[in-house]
C-alpha cells in the first residue's frame, strides 16, 4: 500500500507541476488558450461540411428542468388509470380513470413557472366511451355514448368544458367521409402477417425456408385479391412453407350469412327460395318448377339450417307455413 500510495503522490505532482507550466506560458487569465481554442474551433467548423445543421435546439432552459418533470410524474395520486389522454405544452396532463361512477378524467394543471405544484380536478365523464388525440397533438377528441363526436383543442381549459358539457366542440359525423382501398389493406395485412412470422416463430436453422423468398412469391396473389377471403387462403399457403404445427389462420371481416335475428333474416346477401322459377304471363307471377332438396351432408351453416323453405311440407297457398287458409 505504501508503495501505491507514493506512485499516486508522484503522478499528482507532475500533474500539478504541468499545469503550472502551461499558466505561465498562457498568462494567468488563459488568454492564449481560449484564443487557440477558438482557433481550433473556426478551423473545424470550415472543414465541416454541415457547421450549423448539426447544432440542436432544446428550446426554453425552463422546459428542460428535471425536478418540474419528476415532481409531478411522482405525486400523481393513487387511482385505477386507464389512459393518458393527453399532455399539453405547459406540463398539464390529463388522465383517464376509474371511478364509483364510471369513466372519470382526471385534470391535472401545471401551475405557472418556477413552480411545481399543480391544481388537480376529476371530472364525471361516464357517458365517454372513447377518446384520441390528433396526430398532430393539437385537438384532443371525445367519442359519447350517443354515438356524439366532441373535438376541441389540445388544452386543459378545453378539455374540461368538453367533459363537462357534452354539447361543447359536437362534430358533424354525417359527412365524415372515408375512403377504403381493400387492395392497400390486404397488402398491408399480408406484411405484418409476414413479418409476426418472421419475428416471433421462423427460424433459419429450424425450417430451412428462404423467408424472404416467400414473401416475394406470393406478394404477386395478393395484389390480385378481391374479397377478405382470398388474403386468407394466401396467408394459409404461406404459413404452410413452414410445415409447422399451430400455425393458424382465422377470423377476418367476413360477410356472414345470417344476422344475429333468431329468425336468421339474411342481412348481407338477397334472399334465395331454393327454388326454380318461371315467369308466367298469363298468371302474372312465377311457377315453380323445381325445389332444391336438402343436402343431409350440407344442412348447418354457422350452426343453422340450412334448406329451401318451400320444401316444407303444410304451406299456406301464399308460401307461409301451417295450412290455415
Amino acid at each position: 500500500m505504501a508503495v501505491l500510495d507514493k506512485q499516486v503522490e508522484e503522478a499528482l505532482k507532475e500533474k500539478a507541476e504541468s499545469l503550472k507550466d502551461t499558466k505561465n506560458e498562457t498568462g494567468s487569465d488563459g488568454s492564449d488558450a481560449t484564443e487557440a481554442k477558438d482557433a481550433k474551433e473556426e478551423d473545424d467548423e470550415e472543414d465541416s461540411k454541415f457547421p450549423k445543421d448539426l447544432e440542436i435546439e432544446f428550446g426554453p432552459q425552463k422546459d428542460l428542468a428535471f425536478a418540474r418533470r419528476a415532481y409531478r410524474i411522482a405525486n400523481v395520486p393513487k387511482k385505477r388509470y386507464i389512459a393518458i389522454l393527453s399532455q399539453t405544452a405547459d406540463g398539464s396532463f390529463a388522465l383517464v380513470g376509474k371511478g364509483s361512477s364510471g369513466v372519470e378524467i382526471d385534470i391535472f394543471a401545471a401551475q405557472d413557472y418556477p413552480s411545481d405544484k399543480f391544481d388537480a380536478t376529476s371530472i364525471s365523464a361516464s357517458t365517454v366511451v372513447a377518446f384520441d388525440v390528433s396526430t398532430d397533438r393539437d385537438y384532443v377528441s371525445l367519442i359519447r355514448s350517443d354515438g356524439s363526436i366532441q373535438v376541441v383543442p389540445n388544452k386543459i381549459s378545453s378539455i374540461m368544458s368538453a367533459c363537462r358539457d357534452p354539447d361543447v366542440g359536437v362534430t358533424n359525423a354525417d359527412e365524415i367521409a372515408l375512403s377504403v382501398w381493400p387492395a392497400l389493406e390486404y397488402k398491408q395485412m399480408y406484411n405484418d402477417a409476414w413479418r409476426m412470422l418472421r419475428d416471433y416463430f421462423y427460424d433459419v436453422e429450424m425450417h430451412q425456408v428462404d423467408w424472404q423468398a416467400i414473401h416475394e412469391r406470393y406478394l404477386p396473389l395478393v395484389e390480385r385479391c378481391r374479397k377478405r377471403e382470398d388474403l386468407d387462403d394466401i396467408l394459409a399457403q404461406m404459413a404452410a412453407e413452414l410445415s409447422a404445427l399451430h400455425v393458424f389462420v382465422y377470423g377476418g371481416e367476413y360477410n356472414s350469412p345470417f344476422s344475429d335475428d333468431s329468425k336468421l333474416t339474411d342481412a348481407h346477401t338477397p334472399a334465395s327460395l331454393g327454388a326454380t322459377l318461371q315467369r308466367n304471363i298469363e298468371w302474372k307471377g312465377y311457377v315453380v318448377k323445381e325445389i332444391a332438396l336438402r343436402d343431409p351432408d350440407f344442412n348447418l351453416l354457422e350452426d343453422q339450417s340450412v334448406y329451401s323453405p318451400l320444401s316444407d311440407q303444410a304451406l299456406r297457398p301464399s308460401g307461409q307455413k301451417d295450412c290455415k287458409l
